[in-house]
């Protein structure tokens, strides 16, 4: 079977383009920067938040209390994508108190809470 050259052409500039806007992936999100809260739970001593990211890099968490005030910052550079925990030290925190925080990801901001064990 011959095929045409212009329509060969046509397949391999699609599939190139295809490719530039992200429709051609390993990974349903892996074109996209971005960060997925998937949960936080809590020990005696620690509150933890987990993740996942769709490419390796720097993941910030700044801290509120009840009243909106700045009590933590801390940052972590991930090599790997995928699932990943932060934590917080709850040795600062009032127990039974609710916190607020912002994970910030390239450029993005996620928000979330918890109640302080």
């Amino acid at each position: 079977m011959k095929m045409n050259p212009a329509l060969l052409f046509v397949f391999v500039l699609s599939l190139f383009v295809a490719a530039s806007y992200g429709f051609v992936t390993n990974h349903p999100q892996e074109s996209i920067d971005n960060l997925y809260l998937t949960g936080t739970s809590s020990t005696s001593s620690h509150v933890i938040i987990t993740y996942d990211i769709t490419f390796a890099g720097f993941v910030e968490l700044h801290l509120f209390d009840a009243a909106g005030k700045k009590v933590w910052i801390h940052g972590i550079a991930e090599k790997e994508i995928g699932s990943h925990e932060m934590h917080v030290p709850a040795k600062n925190m009032k127990h039974g108190e609710p916190y607020k925080f912002i994970l910030k990801y390239k450029g993005q901001d996620h928000k979330g809470d918890f109640t302080a064990p």
